[in-house]
């Protein structure tokens, strides 16, 4: 089936959907105030040492300073390759307050954590990325074909030794500095393309340096590309049909962009003047509203329930309407194939980070639970972001880490409610009036009063003049004075007041 890439651009946000088959896989959001930083390179100080976690805090410039640990510098990187040990280095050894490093953002900060740093830049262009600190060039390991892996070795090789001669950028020395990792997408690409690609690529590099030179305190020196543009490098790929913009603006850019360096995607790119919004006429408005709800129904009556926490998201499964089949293993496992799939997909629809725990329907047939892992492992398959997945624990579950690079879609479009501050529920009627008797109590206890006043929201007042009024009652006789009930719409369920009077 055939991939389609939708960009819709209104004020306020840019938005992108990856589509498989007409149906919503990913979905990416960009607005002003939470812009991300991953890919953005800045020269930082280190502002303070942490001997204990193998770590450093540094200034980048940003309202939180950035953490750094000790296995994302260079040096210990380069350790791990040799399979020397990281650890045998202190990061006192390794870095001093007051330093000056060039760092690389390479996970956005997400909630009071401040952003996740390395000293192992990469600049990543559509069919490469360059590391500056990195030795020998290498091909994607995506592409399998030998001879394939072989021409774009050799074309590679070829472009920088032209390069060295021409002088293209910068002098031979800074050219030769580093190594260059050739991406899936360039398989079956001409040299003309891979040229223009790499040069764009090469540029940026020396854009980065001469920023680097003028910077004079902790700031940005290289700034990642827009939504738009991001989107155009990292997910088209040979099954890309078309590439839909709404916008006359972003549609012009692109097609520049294109026309300059990505002629070989050109034809993809189709201008959408529909009637319907994008968004809309693609439902990605509803799959979208869908995936910000806990429940996703299954086409065999189950369901499947999303419990995202800040320590991790949790996964059940449930049989729903299969529950009356006679044959309950066969029911449990077809239950669980079609709960794979929609868990994989809804995964990356929601951007899911971290430990993902699935609770599937239990079986007791061994070959039913590897053909459901299976199906689990190759639904994720495509998931470009890094995903290990164990194999069933002894309580049935199955673990999930996806790393955590951006919030997901629940915590870019939703805030915390402000009832129960993010906790799901809210304390019932019967408790608050439980906790509105005690504070009679002691307040009737505390002043001389002859009257109390009950200030409360509506649903309270009207709970405790109706289903409590015996209870209320029975509290003004033991305690010798009359209870007034005032309404306040100010007022949530568990806001109230104890006013003697």
């Amino acid at each position: 089936m055939s991939n389609e890439i939708l960009i819709t651009v209104a004020p306020g946000e840019t938005r992108a959907a990856l589509l498989h088959g007409g149906v919503v896989q990913e979905v990416y959001i960009e607005r002003p105030q939470n812009i991300s930083l991953v890919g953005n390179i800045y020269m930082g100080k280190v502002s303070r040492l942490l001997p204990g976690l193998e770590a450093a805090f540094v200034d980048i410039g940003i309202e939180r300073n950035g953490f750094l640990h000790l296995s994302d510098i260079v040096n210990q990187v380069s350790k791990r390759r040799n399979n020397e040990n990281p650890k045998a280095t202190d990061i006192r050894h390794a870095l001093h307050e007051g330093q000056l490093i060039m760092v690389q953002v390479i996970k956005n900060p997400i909630n009071d954590k401040g952003a996740r740093l390395t000293t192992e830049i990469s600049l990543v262009s559509r069919y490469f990325a360059y590391l500056p600190a990195g030795i020998g060039n290498k091909v994607s390991h995506r592409i399998r074909k030998r001879d394939e892996r072989q021409r774009l070795q050799d074309s590679l090789a070829l472009m920088l030794s032209k390069d060295e001669r021409q002088g293209a950028v910068g002098s031979t020395q800074q050219r030769l500095v580093g190594s260059y990792i050739v991406r899936s997408a360039a398989e079956g690409i001409g040299l003309k393309y891979l040229q223009s690609d790499l040069s764009f690529l090469q540029h940026c590099w020396e854009a980065v340096q001469l920023e680097k030179v003028t910077i004079k305190k902790p700031g940005r020196v290289f700034e990642e590309m827009a939504l738009q543009v991001r989107v155009m490098r990292d997910l088209v790929d040979d099954k890309t049909t078309r590439i839909l913009v709404d916008c006359a603006d972003v549609f012009d850019q692109l097609g520049k962009i294109m026309e300059r360096y990505h002629q070989s995607i050109s034809n993809l790119l189709v201008y959408y003047d529909g009637e319907k919004p994008l968004f809309q006429h693609y439902k990605v408005e509803e799959e979208v509203t869908k995936a910000l709800q806990r429940r996703v129904n299954l086409d065999s009556g189950g369901s499947v329930v999303f419990d995202q926490t800040e320590a991790m998201t949790t996964v059940d499964v449930n049989t729903g309407g299969d529950i009356g089949h006679r044959d309950l293993e066969k029911a449990a496992f077809n239950t669980n194939m079609q709960a794979s799939k929609v868990i994989a997909r809804q995964i990356r629809l929601r951007n899911v980070g971290g430990i993902i725990v699935i609770d599937f329907i239990d079986m007791d047939d061994d070959s039913h639970r590897k053909k459901v892992l299976a199906s689990l492992k190759k639904a994720l398959l495509v998931d470009t972001v890094a995903t290990f997945i164990s194999e069933f624990t002894e309580l049935g579950l199955v673990q999930v880490n996806r790393k955590r690079i951006n919030k997901s879609l629940r915590e870019l479009l939703s805030d915390n409610c402000p009832t129960c501050d993010g906790v799901g529920s809210i304390k019932s009627l019967s408790t608050i009036s439980c906790e509105i008797w005690r504070e009679i109590s002691r307040a009737a206890s505390a002043y001389n009063c002859r009257n109390i006043r009950i200030q409360a929201s509506p649903e309270v007042t009207g709970y405790l003049a109706t289903e409590e009024r015996s209870v209320l009652t029975e509290i003004e006789k033991s305690i010798n004075c009359t209870i007034q009930l005032r309404d306040d719409e100010l007022y949530s369920r568990e806001q109230f007041d104890i006013i003697p009077v």
